[in-house]
C-alpha cells in the first residue's frame, strides 16, 4: 500500500478515535449477542422441526457455519485494532485481508437468507417462474458486486468513489429484493383472505406478521448501512450497521423458520 496514503489516513482518523474505534467495539459486542441468539435459534429449529426438508436443514447448517466464521473474523479484527494495535494508528488504518473480506462475508449471509425468502415467495405466489428468476438474478448480481467491492478494497482501500461505485448498487439491490419479496407476499396473502373462514384468515394474518417481522429488520439495517457509508465517508459509523446487516438477515430467516 502507498505509504503516503497510509500516513494521511492515520493522521486523519486519529483526530476522531471515538468515531473510528467506537463502532468496531459496539459492532463486536452486538455480533457476540447475535451469535448467541443464532445458536439458540438453530437449536430450537432442530428440536421443533426434526423432519424438515434436507434442503432447509442444509441451508441452516451453511448459515450457522458462515456466521461462526464471521464472528471469528470480527474477534480477530477487533483484537487487532483495540488490543494489539492500540494507539498505533498506522496499524489501525492498515487494511489487510481480514478487512477485504468483510463485504463478501456479509453478502454471503444475505445471499443465503434471500435465497430462502425467494423460495418462500415463489411458493406463495403459485410458483411464478418469472418472479423467481428475476429475484435470483438480482441476488446473484448483488453477490458478484460484493466480490468487486472486496477487490476494490484490496487494490485501494482509501479510494471511496471507486468503492462506492460497486457498493451502492450492491446495497440497493439488497434493499430492493427485501421490499419486493415482502410486498409480493403481502399482496398474495391479502388477496387470499376470504372473510368467511376465521381460522384461515387468522392464519393468513399470522403469515403477514411473520413476513413483515422478518423483512423489516434487515431492510432497516441495510438502508442505514448504505446511508452512513455515503453520508459519513470519513467516519466508521457504517461499520456498526454493517456488522448487523448480515446478522439480521440470518435472524430473520431463523425467525421465519421457527414461527
Amino acid at each position: 500500500m502507498d505509504d503516503q496514503k497510509l500516513q494521511s489516513a492515520a493522521a486523519l482518523y486519529s483526530k476522531d478515535p471515538q468515531g473510528v474505534l467506537g463502532p468496531w467495539l459496539l459492532g463486536a459486542l452486538g455480533d457476540a449477542f447475535f451469535i448467541g441468539l443464532l445458536l439458540t435459534q438453530v437449536s430450537t429449529y432442530y428440536h421443533l422441526f426434526p423432519n424438515d426438508s434436507k434442503w432447509t436443514k442444509s441451508l441452516v447448517v451453511v448459515v450457522c457455519l458462515l456466521s461462526c466464521l464471521k464472528f471469528s473474523q470480527t474477534c480477530y479484527i477487533t483484537w487487532e485494532k483495540l488490543v494489539s494495535g492500540f494507539g498505533d494508528w498506522i496499524n489501525i488504518v492498515q487494511v489487510n485481508w481480514d478487512l477485504y473480506t468483510i463485504p463478501l462475508m456479509n453478502q454471503a449471509l444475505c445471499f443465503c437468507a434471500q435465497l430462502f425468502f425467494t423460495w418462500r415467495c415463489f411458493t406463495f405466489t403459485g410458483r411464478n417462474k418469472y418472479l423467481l428468476f428475476s429475484l435470483l438474478a438480482s441476488i446473484f448480481i448483488a453477490f458478484v458486486l460484493s466480490i468487486l467491492v472486496s477487490i476494490r478494497y484490496a487494490i485501494d482501500p482509501y479510494n471511496n468513489p471507486q468503492i462506492q461505485r460497486y457498493s451502492f448498487p450492491q446495497l440497493s439491490l439488497n434493499v430492493l429484493n427485501d421490499l419486493v419479496i415482502s410486498v409480493v407476499v403481502t399482496i398474495k396473502l391479502t388477496r387470499s383472505r376470504s372473510g368467511f373462514n376465521s381460522a384461515t384468515d387468522s392464519a393468513l394474518k399470522r403469515l403477514l406478521a411473520i413476513t413483515w417481522g422478518a423483512g423489516i429488520p434487515p431492510t432497516i439495517f441495510a438502508m442505514l448501512d448504505m446511508i452512513t457509508f455515503f453520508a459519513m465517508p470519513l467516519n466508521t459509523a457504517h461499520v456498526f450497521f454493517n456488522f448487523f446487516t448480515g446478522r439480521t438477515y440470518v435472524f430473520s430467516m431463523m425467525y421465519a423458520l421457527n414461527s
